[in-house]
């Protein structure tokens, strides 16, 4: 097999594990904004697969139920998608360290992956590369675990807000309705507490 394609293969293998790594720190670990692709893409596709199930419903409590567990899906199948990244990355590199059969490539790197141990590499290599892929998969799975007592606790406090809101502005809440209730009520002037706690949101 040609040198330059097994060299391409590890190096493609060390860009798709550095992208998934990457995704996962400033996704779960940064505390602030930053731009990222693969959470950025996964986000868009799944909404889109959203809205056309959306799209289809009548009533506002069933598009309401659908929609209230995209954000939590979203982000919990991040993992799965971090981990199958990993796994073709780490595959990769085993096919460009010498192992001719990519299957036994994503075998030995899905065994390696998921501390599963069912499968060995041929050399010492392959063995450290298999002991670096079970610690970074480890790393995703830990970080995820820590992130959902914080993920819980917003997704908790947002709903309260909205649950608050619809005393404002109907069900569903409107915007419209909720100026023209303080305005009838003549309490435009005392919403700046209001504007600051939704700004967060935004």
């Amino acid at each position: 097999m040609s040198i330059s394609l097994r060299v391409g293969s590890g190096l493609m293998g060390l860009l798709l594990i550095y992208a998934a790594m990457r995704s996962a720190l400033i996704t779960f670990v940064l505390p602030r904004s930053a731009p990222e692709t693969i959470s950025r893409f996964w986000f868009r596709l799944l909404r889109r697969l959203f809205d056309w199930r959306v799209h289809h419903a009548k009533e506002y409590r069933t598009r309401d139920r659908i929609m209230a567990i995209y954000a939590p899906l979203a982000l919990l199948s991040l993992l799965p998608l971090w981990l199958l990244i990993v796994t073709v990355g780490f595959a990769g590199l085993y096919w460009a360290t010498g192992i001719a059969s990519q299957r036994d490539d994503l075998i030995l790197s899905g065994s390696s992956l998921l501390t599963l141990g069912f499968a060995r590499g041929e050399t010492l290599v392959h063995d450290l590369l298999a002991f670096a892929e079970a610690t970074l998969g480890l790393i995703l799975v830990a970080v995820l675990i820590a992130y959902l007592p914080t993920m819980y606790g917003a997704f908790a406090r947002r709903e309260s807000a909205v649950s608050r809101l619809a005393v404002r502005a109907n069900t569903p809440p409107s915007a419209l309705e909720f100026i023209h209730r303080a305005h009838r009520i003549g309490g435009l002037e005392n919403l700046d507490d209001f504007w600051q706690e939704w700004e967060i949101w935004f």
